[in-house]
């Protein structure tokens, strides 16, 4: 990518099957609070977690769907010998990094912000759908804030 290309990340949340996206947006929070340790990579984040029953499975559920309304980013998990901790590493080009850094923090608040109120699928959807273009220009703006630094 040339210096001056901006690159866009348009996460499109739809693209999660709607029977697990709820589930999976809001097992976030949760998930990147368990992380042991952040290391800052070139293009991303790698995260450190504590490798314990279940923990895989976990990081491999987030990557299943990650990838689907998320295309633009690189996701890796790797286990170290001999029991060693579990590493998810997020990466992707342009402001990737920057965006991601932003959109960590202001998802967990906006996830965990909305009220679930049981049997109402149609609010959670709205809610959903709501949130799609409110992190899409997150990202943006945290592309285009990278490009003129």
């Amino acid at each position: 990518m040339k210096q001056n290309e901006e690159q866009l990340f348009v996460c499109d949340l739809t693209a999660i099957p709607a029977e697990v996206r709820e589930q999976h947006l809001a097992s976030l929070p949760k998930l990147f609070q368990a992380a042991q340790d952040v290391q800052e990579l070139p293009n991303g984040y790698a995260f450190k977690f504590q490798n314990e029953p279940g923990r895989f499975k976990s990081l491999a559920n987030f990557i299943e769907y990650e990838q689907l309304c998320c295309p633009f980013e690189g996701l890796a998990v790797e286990i170290e010998a001999s029991g060693g901790p579990i590493w998810l590493r997020l990466t992707g080009e342009g402001g990737y990094k920057e965006a991601l850094k932003e959109g960590l923090q202001d998802m967990r608040g906006t996830i965990d912000s909305i009220q679930r109120i049981p049997g109402d699928e149609d609010m959670f959807e709205a809610t959903v759908t709501q949130l799609t273009p409110t992190m899409t220009a997150l990202m943006a703006k945290s592309a285009r804030h990278s490009h003129k630094s």
